[in-house]
């Protein structure tokens, strides 16, 4: 479990939030409610979905290491709630995700489909997630969190 959490660490210190640039997709209009505005999280190839939380009971589906290769699966639940001051992978309760954001620190933040998801004054952002898992270079995930 340690080496999870230095590499949940570690992602979330590097999170580069991408909105409209880069690999992400572009952010979905002011009020927009659609999925297919955001591009809904793509799962495929992903062990469990973020937004549907389809992981047993003390579980969450988020991202991390396994081994040296980044990946999107089912890990043990926190119980930080959504804006909680995270450490690690393990800090933050099932449907959000320790992030670092430039603008913004380091939180538990919410997975999210389309800006409804989302608490009022925040949207649902595609961001890329870069995840260092050991000698490996960091890998992006694209991702989307309400902030």
């Amino acid at each position: 479990m340690r080496g999870i959490e230095i590499a949940a660490l570690a992602a979330a210190v590097v999170l580069a939030a991408a909105c409209g640039g880069g690999a992400a997709k572009p952010d979905a209009g002011p009020g927009s409610d659609s999925a297919s505005d955001t591009g809904a999280v793509d799962t495929g190839g992903r062990a469990c979905d973020p937004v549907a939380q389809n992981c047993g009971a003390a579980m969450k589906c988020d991202f991390g290491c396994q081994g040296t290769t980044a990946v999107v699966a089912c890990w043990p639940a926190g119980d930080g709630g959504v804006g909680a001051a995270c450490t690690n992978l393990t800090t933050c309760a099932a449907g959000t995700a320790c992030l670092g954001l430039p603008t913004a620190g380091t939180a538990c933040r919410k997975y999210c489909n389309v800006d409804g998801d989302c608490a009022t004054g925040e949207r649902c952002h595609n961001d890329t997630v870069s995840v260092a898992c050991g000698a490996t270079p960091a890998t992006s995930l694209s991702l989307h969190f309400c902030h």
